[in-house]
């Protein structure tokens, strides 16, 4: 094997990635050059900062934050690391005018900042602004990403851009209201008569999902209910909403 071979190996271990980011940013001292004050770490430094913020909810200041919530990302996985990932980089975007004023704060922050894209690039995933400027981590999407750019319904492409959110997978409820809030977009399109022409296959397949998943219309009771879905499982069911959601973005990019 070669050292390039060797940079470029997938990660074998989700929890020591993890632990890497962690030492970086919650058990790292740093000196501050221009004052010479010295900080345990680059949580502690944002301690002050932490208070009042937008991050704050109910937590007393930023160690009861990651205390409380350290069993969110406490497995061994892919999702745990991503999780942490993504609380870390909220952290450092968040107060980064502060951070960069800091000689010692903004070195240690760009270690950070480059481990996590190094575990991103590595696992597929990538970071993303919101509407609420947070950054969420979601999937690298080359669909995706072009029908977030293209559409002009911010409440349909934020759902688009959940959708890939990495804490989706197994989350079917919510998926199936991603899936409605882009359905609104979509339906008039299953109508047009070009689309209909020269994209007949993709229009009935979007149609059948629409109207027989439970996403347009209740298919669990009433007059739509439909008897083969209650008969499906929870897993079943998540690939088919994956497969809702890759049909109705390409039919967005087509008609565009």
């Amino acid at each position: 094997m070669h050292l390039h071979e060797l940079l470029k190996m997938s990660i074998q271990d989700y929890e020591l990635e993890r632990k890497r980011i962690e030492k970086l940013f919650e058990h790292t001292d740093f000196v501050c050059m221009h004052s010479y004050a010295n900080y345990d770490s680059l949580k502690q430094f944002l301690a002050n900062r932490f208070l009042g913020s937008r991050l704050q909810g109910t937590a007393l200041n930023s160690n009861d934050f990651f205390s409380s919530n350290a069993n969110e990302w406490s497995h061994a996985s892919l999702e745990s690391l991503l999780l942490y990932c993504e609380v870390v980089y909220g952290f450092i975007t968040e107060f980064y005018d502060h951070i960069k004023a800091v000689d010692g704060a903004n070195y240690l922050a760009g270690q950070i900042l480059h481990n996590i894209e190094i575990i991103l690039d590595k696992t597929g995933y990538e970071t993303r602004k919101t509407k609420d400027n947070f950054w969420e981590i979601v999937k690298k999407d080359a669909l995706a990403s072009a029908v977030i750019e293209d559409l002009s319904d911010a409440d349909a492409a934020m759902a688009v851009l959940d959708y890939n959110h990495f804490g989706m997978k197994g989350n079917v409820a919510k998926k199936r209201e991603l899936l409605v809030t882009i359905g609104r977009c979509v339906e008039p399109l299953t109508d047009d008569a070009e689309m209909k022409g020269a994209h007949s296959g993709l229009v009935d397949d979007v149609r059948f999902c629409l109207n027989n998943l439970h996403i347009r219309h209740n298919n669990e009771e009433g007059k739509f209910a439909k008897d083969w879905l209650e008969k499906m499982s929870v897993e079943e069911l998540e690939s088919w909403y994956d497969k809702a959601y890759r049909s109705m973005l390409l039919l967005i990019e087509e008609h565009k």
